[in-house]
């Protein structure tokens, strides 16, 4: 065994029993009653504080920024496939990706004003159009030789984000768990579910979301873990200290975001807990997919299902 693998067990290792710890502790109530996962937020969450408004808004970038560097990933190795159809319809395929990206982000993405953005929908179609090809514009300026060698990398983070955005999606419709900033505005704690109860078809209090588990945010964060990656594609990055940087700075970027969202009471601990820890879960399953047996590039033969008589 290698180094690095026993290093990964061991972070891995250590990484579960943290998370399994602690949502065993946030089951239990203190002497009065009061879940710990509860008394956490009642204990430091604050609204206003610009910390947790910061990352509020940051936090969501990893997962947003993907789609449309994915896409302009596809856009320029539409010449994989064959014949004159092929490329047009891929390349099409890839502009609609890095549109979508972008119009998602500016009308999907969490803004400090909760009025959001003025003719919401327009501006997005701008931003769509405009940092679209702002993205194509940069991309021509990679070599082609290495956009064929992130040709894998980019379907793997576009199928990440579809993925897990699925996952989170399913999960916080079946919880329907109460935000704590909501309870806030009815002065009362009583909506409280613990974070093992699905709460399918509780009664609602009108005009809130229900859909503090898991949390979104801390699992847009997760993505920036794509660019531990990178070294495999590069070996300028490919040095051990460089490694253990990306990992070091992904993880400090997930754990800053959940703490965030707690004091900006958007989510319980819980919720931030279980949204990195099974969005983290489900980056390791497709790495071990789509890299399986270190091979981290695309061959023709591979992508376009051709049968090669040896």
């Amino acid at each position: 065994m290698t180094k690095d693998k026993k290093i990964s067990i061991i972070c891995h290792s250590i990484a579960l029993a943290t998370v399994i710890g602690l949502l065993i502790f946030l089951c239990f109530k203190n002497s009065d009653g009061v879940y710990y996962d509860l008394l956490i937020d009642q204990k430091i969450g604050n609204a206003d504080n610009w910390f947790g408004i910061l990352f509020m808004v940051i936090g969501e970038y990893p997962q947003y920024l993907l789609i449309p560097i994915g896409g302009t990933i596809l856009f320029y190795n539409s010449d994989f496939f064959k014949g004159t159809a092929g490329p047009i319809l891929f390349k099409i395929l890839s502009c609609v990706i890095i549109a979508a990206g972008m119009y998602l982000w500016v009308t999907m993405g969490t803004k400090v004003y909760s009025d959001g953005i003025p003719a919401q929908a327009a501006f997005g179609v701008f931003a769509a159009i405009f940092y679209g090809t702002i993205f194509l514009g940069v991309g021509a300026l990679v070599p082609k030789e290495t956009m064929h060698k992130l040709f894998k990398w980019g379907v793997f983070i576009l199928t990440f984000v579809a993925v897990s955005y699925v996952v989170m999606t399913i999960i916080k419709k079946c919880w329907c768990r109460m935000r704590y900033r909501d309870m806030l505005k009815i002065a009362s704690f009583d909506g409280f579910s613990p974070w093992y109860q699905p709460m399918v078809g509780r009664d609602k209090v009108e005009g809130f979301d229900y859909t503090s588990f898991p949390s979104g945010h801390t699992s847009a964060a997760v993505h920036l873990f794509v660019i531990c990656l990178l070294p495999n594609y590069f070996k300028k990055l490919d040095k051990e200290w460089i490694r253990y940087t990306l990992y070091g700075v992904s993880t400090a970027f997930v754990l800053i975001v959940a703490i965030a969202r707690v004091i900006n009471t958007a989510h319980f601990l819980s919720d931030t807990i279980m949204g990195g820890a099974l969005t983290y879960a489900i980056f390791y399953a497709l790495k071990s997919i789509f890299f399986k047996k270190g091979i981290f590039e695309f061959k023709k033969k591979e992508l376009l299902n051709e049968s090669i008589q040896e």
